[in-house]
């Protein structure tokens, strides 16, 4: 799986993303204008710099920052949603990421992004055990759901989808799935297959 640069530095970003400011932490505001397009907002960064100058914090509400710029202007208001930030600290970029902790970083988020891909081979074998259509995704979720999520085995799958679910039936007969743990075995092996095919672009990604 290769990243493109543009890629890479979201997923450094949202790495180093910082969700609290401090007394006296240097900032730019951020706005989100309309790309004139109707496909969203894009971020547009305020050319000053101000500072934090006090820091309201509300168990009921988000925290709330006043920066005063230059200008003798200031600013109230709270960080914002991931993503969408309201403030963009001045020196996070000088914070310094080490080649073994970049590599960290882009195979967690090649992992996260693999997560939400069915491995190669379970819809024919699900399909062979007469799970298809609606029933597929249900049951392909709470297999991603043991394998992901609870980083469990062929019998935390087993589990998942015969017991913590509710149940799950079969397309055809409707009747309850209630696989042998051979079954969730080879499914099993199937998720791990993909999970080590999804290699660091360390190798084939941009260089840096």
């Amino acid at each position: 799986m290769k990243i493109t640069k543009r890629q890479l530095r979201r997923i450094i970003g949202e790495a180093v993303d910082t969700d609290t400011l401090k007394l006296a932490d240097l900032v730019r505001s951020v706005d989100f204008e309309s790309d004139g397009r109707g496909a969203g907002f894009k971020p547009v960064v305020g050319k000053q710099i101000g500072t934090v100058i006090e820091i309201d914090e509300d168990p009921d509400y988000p925290t709330q920052y006043t920066v005063l710029f230059p200008d003798g202007t200031t600013i109230m208001d709270d960080l914002g949603p991931p993503g969408e930030q309201r403030f963009q600290l001045v020196n996070e970029n000088k914070m310094k990421i080490t080649k073994r902790q970049l590599r960290q970083i882009i195979k967690e988020a090649v992992l996260r992004e693999g997560n939400s891909i069915d491995p190669r081979g379970l819809k024919a074998l699900l399909a062979s055990l007469n799970v298809k259509g609606q029933e597929f995704k249900a049951v392909a979720d709470a297999l991603s759901t043991a394998y992901h999520d609870a980083e469990g085995a062929a019998q935390d799958m087993k589990d998942e989808v015969e017991i913590h679910s509710g149940g799950l039936p079969t397309s055809t007969d409707g009747e309850w799935i209630d696989w042998p743990l051979e079954t969730y075995q080879e499914i099993w092996g199937l998720y791990k297959k993909a999970e080590q095919s999804y290699k660091s672009p360390q190798a084939s990604g941009p260089r840096f």
